[in-house]
């Protein structure tokens, strides 16, 4: 079957010195779920050491920018729709959200509506922290006519909570000079752009000063939302919650917020309502080993220790190349005290993942006090040297 996008553009007092915009057209084929799996796995791979240049030709310019047609009211469309189909936005935007990124990896392909959506996971290593940080994307594709290739028509990525064509917005020729995610906030742009400049400068109770006094339709806005998160979150803890919740009543049952409350409920020790939004994610994207581990994670920390070797020992089961739930698991089996099964999982994290415990730290470390003291650990420690 061929399905055939074409964005009609209505033609408003027109001149001969101005001609309206010819209307943006596309020819797909739907995408068998071998094909969508095939191009997942090559996309991953060009994605992740991003090169705009590279990347611009596995996405169907023509197709993205009738689907923005589609669902835009602004009155610039028409044009807009010209810039998205002649640029390289979209690959600007893919780039963007890989920056950083140490993994990039198809986890499956999921069927909506009977199209096959391929889902990846995206790891990051905070600066600052050191901890791992998840986002997931969710590709719609299509098959061009005109050569028979598997492309990108868009991308949804859970940490925006937006496809790319949303991001576009109505500033398209902004962001095809500079990719600035205030584009389409036509509203108060200027305050919002000095509330994110303090956020990111550290000043965070300035910021959330200029966020509490904007418009109430401007501070619903999603971006405006993560913003004020993000610097309540450098106030207090009790600031933060206060703006988790109201991010969830603005936009409730959303599992593109599901990680950011997930980190608040870590952050408040409230594990029980970490384990209702991983399991919200978990759900969205149809499984991961990742959201098994914070499973785990959250009923150690809350002392259901049968519940956290469970989903430790599924969280390796589904993904044995992530270093994420070893570490967990090795969180779990140490909590429980089960010493042969922690020094399988030192074992494993050492000889596969590229950790190295150094033993004087291990002797230092108060967690590891009980460990350290078994014959277990001193045959484990014999068998290294």
């Amino acid at each position: 079957m061929r399905l055939l996008l074409f964005a009609a553009v209505a033609v408003f007092g027109c001149s001969k010195s101005r001609e309206a915009p010819a209307p943006v057209r596309a020819e797909l084929d739907p995408v068998s779920e071998a094909d969508a799996k095939a191009f997942a796995e090559t996309f991953a791979v060009a994605a992740k050491n991003c090169d705009e240049a590279k990347l611009a030709p596995m996405i169907e310019t023509q197709a993205m920018a009738v689907k923005f047609m589609r669902q835009t009211t602004l009155p610039n469309a028409p044009a807009a729709a010209q810039t998205i189909a002649r640029s390289t936005l979209g690959a600007r935007i893919l780039c963007a959200w890989m920056k950083g990124v140490d993994e990039y990896k198809l986890l499956h392909v999921r069927m909506v509506g009977g199209e096959p959506r391929p889902i990846l996971r995206r790891l990051i290593t905070d600066p600052r922290s050191g901890a791992t940080i998840v986002g997931y994307d969710e590709l719609q594709l299509g098959m061009s006519r005109r050569d028979h290739q598997v492309r990108v028509v868009d991308a949804f990525s859970y940490v925006q909570g937006q496809w790319i064509t949303q991001l576009l917005g109505g500033n398209v020729d902004a962001m095809a000079k500079s990719l600035d995610y205030l584009g389409d906030l036509p509203l108060m742009a200027e305050t919002v752009r000095k509330a994110r400049d303090l956020q990111r400068a550290g000043s965070n109770k300035e910021a959330l000063a200029i966020i509490d006094d904007l418009p109430a339709n401007v501070r619903q806005y999603r971006g405006v939302q993560m913003m004020r998160v993000r610097a309540a979150a450098g106030v207090s803890v009790e600031q933060h919650k206060q703006a988790l919740d109201e991010l969830a009543k603005v936009f409730p049952n959303d599992p593109s917020i599901a990680m950011v409350e997930t980190d608040g409920a870590f952050r408040r020790e409230d594990y029980e309502a970490a384990l209702k939004w991983i399991d919200m994610i978990d759900t969205a994207i149809g499984g991961d080993a990742f959201q098994a581990s914070q499973r785990a994670l959250a009923y150690m920390k809350s002392n259901q220790l049968a519940e956290a070797a469970e989903a430790a020992d599924k969280a390796t089961t589904m993904d044995p190349t992530l270093t994420r739930a070893w570490e967990v698991k090795l969180d779990v089996m140490i909590a429980q005290k089960r010493w042969p099964d922690a020094l399988a999982v030192m074992t494993e994290l050492e000889s596969k993942h590229g950790v190295h415990f150094d033993e004087a730290k291990l002797r230092a470390a108060p967690a590891m006090a009980e460990l350290i003291g078994t014959n277990e650990f001193k045959d484990w420690l014999a068998k290294r040297k």
